[in-house]
């Protein structure tokens, strides 16, 4: 058994991060955060356990920041006791910590099999252990103990959402808004379900009621605006961005998502700045890198796309768009030699390959290299047949075009 010596030996910072917390709360104006006894730290469970005595909205942003810069999550927020729990996030306490409570769940079924508090709370665990369908039974379990509460058909949606069962997930929301049609998350969820089924403008209606019962509410504005932004309604969807990072400035989803429709308005200078905001709240976020890097390419910064490009890629390294898009970013530099690398990368990771051997045959072909530039255009011509007209107006293969491999190859007689 690990003795709390032990413990500390092998999770020495927990006592400087409990100092930091406490310096962070504090610069947010919570005065009563200088008492250090309000945050207390469990050096056996790697646990930060903080008291508040105010609304949990107002302290999140700053947790969530926190928690994003020094990989904890969190993990329980107890409103009756005024504490909310953070936890190391890794694999192994995630896992522990919910197996925890299914055991503590089940103990609890042995002297009540019908508490109804415990089903669901053994969903939930399930849910996050990514149990799913265990999540859905154990929450209709719940929903028979008691038929009047909207929670469980709650939670059975968001459930049924993660296993992509769309139609029977917003079902189940209505389910529990028919019990309570003031109920946030069953819009918000509802709101989202509708979104991945791709039936966008009720997804904007669920979303609009979410709204109406909280105008608050950061993630209600971050979510229509991306349905919005997929509606190709930029304009309106800036707006939702801009009022989500308004109310919760650490949103770095809805910077992001300001970024993207930013970019698609064509205003690039605005994007790489909401991008930048995204990553001063998260920059372990490989997306954001990479949209940073499609904006710097339009205003022809090819070098800060580069490196967007390559910082992506380090977080991401089996993503073939961080590679293809540095390849992109190398052909605009001259440097196709480090093109063709990139495009390895691109082509080893998969998922768009005939666009990568295209580019790779052009990159070859500007290095002399004829060979490799007409072999890998016979493999894109095989995965995509547009590219035969496509080579023939491309500059790069002008010298190629007296080869009889190139005609053979473009003129569908390759065997």
């Amino acid at each position: 058994m690990t003795t709390s010596f032990e413990a500390f030996a092998f999770d020495s910072d927990l006592l400087g991060l409990k100092f930091e917390l406490v310096s962070v709360l504090g610069e947010h104006g919570f005065g009563w955060f200088s008492d250090f006894s309000d945050v207390e730290c469990d050096l056996v469970s790697s646990e930060l356990s903080i008291r508040i005595q105010c609304e949990y909205k107002q302290i999140e942003p700053a947790l969530v920041k926190f928690c994003h810069s020094h990989k904890f999550f969190i993990y329980a927020h107890d409103p009756y006791l005024g504490r909310v729990h953070l936890m190391r996030d890794n694999d192994d306490t995630r896992r522990h910590h919910y197996q925890e409570i299914l055991r503590l769940c089940d103990e609890t079924f042995r002297y009540d099999p019908e508490d109804f508090d415990a089903w669901n709370e053994k969903g939930s665990a399930l849910e996050n252990l990514g149990r799913y369908e265990e999540a859905v039974a154990a929450y209709e379990k719940a929903a028979e103990l008691q038929s009047t509460s909207p929670w469980p058909w709650i939670y059975r949606g968001d459930a049924l959402r993660s296993l992509g069962r769309y139609e029977e997930s917003v079902a189940s929301y209505d389910e529990g808004l028919q019990r309570d049609r003031r109920c946030l998350e069953g819009w918000r969820g509802k709101g989202l379900a509708l979104h991945y089924s791709g039936r966008l403008e009720e997804s904007l209606v669920a979303y609009d009621e979410a709204i109406r019962r909280d105008p608050a509410d950061a993630w209600s504005w971050y979510h229509k605006g991306e349905v919005l932004k997929d509606l190709h309604r930029y304009r309106e969807g800036l707006s939702c961005f801009e009022r989500s990072v308004s109310i919760s400035a650490e949103n770095f989803e809805a910077w992001n998502g300001k970024g993207m429709v930013l970019h698609h308005l064509g205003r690039h200078c605005e994007a790489v700045e909401a991008y930048d905001q995204a990553l001063a709240i998260r920059s372990d976020y490989e997306v954001i890198w990479i949209n940073r890097g499609l904006a710097l390419s339009h205003l022809e910064r090819h070098d800060q796309a580069l490196e967007s490009y390559r910082k992506a890629a380090r977080l991401a390294p089996n993503d073939a768009v961080c590679w293809h898009n540095q390849g992109l970013a190398l052909e605009r530099l001259g440097r196709f030699e480090d093109a063709v690398r990139a495009y390895n990368g691109a082509i080893r990771a998969g998922g768009f390959e005939h666009e990568s051997y295209y580019r790779r045959a052009i990159s070859n072909a500007r290095c002399g290299e004829a060979d490799g530039a007409l072999e890998d255009l016979r493999q894109a011509i095989r995965m995509n047949p547009a590219y035969r007209d496509h080579a023939w107006r491309e500059k790069a293969f002008e010298r190629l075009r007296s080869n009889p491999t190139f005609r053979q190859v473009t003129r569908g007689k390759d065997s």
